[in-house]
């Protein structure tokens, strides 16, 4: 009986302390298994080479360094899809050797739909606000922009984007929000001693 309580006993403490690790253990947003963070080499693995096979990656020109050091984007022939949704355009960004943001554009028709879903994976969202666009015509519409706070990373919502026929989810880490700063900060000091 005392071997019984033993045994017992330690597996109740290794519950418990599994049950703290978890809860210690941050959680990184992550689209289709690419987690924000991780080394390229580990994103071209995902479910048997997913987004290898279907995305075409470079290293960014200067001008654009303030966005990331590599850029993997769908390629014209291939389909990306988010909550079902197809994805007009997806791209995944790296500073160095971490993935540091996530880009996917569709219809802006489908917008509530892909919150709906957003909102049914990762929870409620810790801010909504408003912002009013204005058209090339003069029209003004209200931009809902949806934010999730995952550790700490932001997965941000846009109804429109580039154009109000497209919507927007941003996926990105708070390091890398600080790295853009960093760099774009870089980027207007060598453009000022251009004048």
């Amino acid at each position: 009986m005392k071997y019984y309580q033993a045994i017992m006993a330690v597996v109740a403490l290794l519950a418990v302390n599994g049950a703290a690790l978890a809860q210690t253990t941050p959680q990184r947003a992550d689209f289709k298994g690419a987690v924000l963070g991780m080394p390229i080499e580990d994103w071209r693995a995902v479910n048997n080479g997913h987004f290898n096979l279907r995305y075409s990656c470079r290293n960014v020109e200067d001008k654009l360094k303030t966005l990331g050091d590599t850029n993997c984007t769908l390629q014209f022939s291939q389909r990306e899809t988010i909550a079902g949704v197809e994805a007009k355009s997806a791209s995944f960004w790296w500073y160095g050797d971490a993935l540091s943001s996530i880009r996917i554009a569709f219809d802006s028709g489908q917008y509530v739909a892909v919150v709906d879903a957003l909102t049914e994976r990762w929870g409620k969202p810790t801010a909504i606000e408003d912002r009013e666009v204005v058209t090339g015509a003069g029209v003004r519409l209200n931009n809902t922009i949806t934010r999730w706070r995952i550790g700490g990373d932001i997965i941000e919502a846009s109804r429109y984007g580039s154009s109000i026929r497209e919507s927007g989810v941003r996926y990105i880490s708070e390091a890398a929000l600080s790295e853009f700063e960093r760099r774009n900060g870089s980027a207007a000091k060598k453009g000022s001693k251009d004048l």
